[in-house]
């Protein structure tokens, strides 16, 4: 039922329209604005869904904190209060801004574990589409573009980062004051491989304002990541 939802949505003018103009060129980020606008988080099909009186003073001050919200988009459904709260959700989420524990957290969490088998069913619709068009039953065939910039979503949200950060921000206690430090003159660390490669004692000397604790965790991380297959 879901998929057919998501193959009427991509089939429909207006709605195609959307699909090309905010998930082409616009990168993951306009496949995550239309992820955002699934009817799942919308408390009039998912009885699930909070809604809170709090979220009219929480949602629009973490909306200032998100410039690439496009919040005032006025196209349906992503101007729905419904779409807003959850696209502002996972911003927040991909740019790791700290939110009030007990509502908007509790409310990032509940997104999250729905978008595991929403991606799956995005994937699974520009396949169909794909396999359709090519069958000459549909007229327009999903660029490759978009096929990536769905299946980029699923590591964007499991790493909690945004595509086009530094894959050393998946480490331990790293933050952009330590990659202002891995990118000098001396430096060009951009990679978590980069930072296996140093002696010992530079690496130590590129992370000294980590606790041992801290740096034993940052080690601990990539010993884990060399040993997956």
């Amino acid at each position: 039922m879901k998929i057919a939802k998501a193959y009427a949505a991509l089939t429909d003018d207006e709605s195609r329209k959307n699909w090309e103009e905010f998930g082409n060129p616009d990168g993951p980020g306009g496949a995550l604005m239309i992820l955002a606008a699934s009817m799942e988080f919308d408390k009039g099909h998912n009885p699930e869904v909070q809604e809170r009186e709090s979220d009219n003073v929480e949602i629009p001050m973490l909306i200032k904190d998100l410039p690439l919200l496009a919040e005032k988009n006025k196209e349906r459904p992503f101007c729905h209060p419904y779409s807003v709260k959850t696209r502002a959700l996972l911003h927040s989420h991909l740019s790791r801004l700290q939110l009030p524990r007990n509502t908007l957290d509790q409310d990032r969490i509940y997104v999250l574990s729905k978008c595991p088998g929403l991606v799956n069913e995005m994937v699974s619709c520009v396949s169909q589409l794909v396999a359709l068009a090519r069958m000459g039953r549909v007229a327009h065939t999903p660029t490759l573009d978009t096929v990536e910039n769905v299946m980029k979503l699923s590591p964007m949200l499991v790493q909690s980062l945004w595509e086009n950060k530094s894959p050393l921000l998946q480490l331990p206690h790293f933050n952009d004051d330590i990659l202002r430090h891995c990118l000098t003159k001396k430096r060009n660390v951009r990679t978590v491989r980069d930072l296996i490669a140093m002696k010992e004692d530079d690496r130590r000397s590129l992370l000294r304002t980590l606790s041992d604790e801290q740096y034993i965790d940052v080690l601990n991380c990539w010993m884990m990541k060399t040993l997956l297959p």
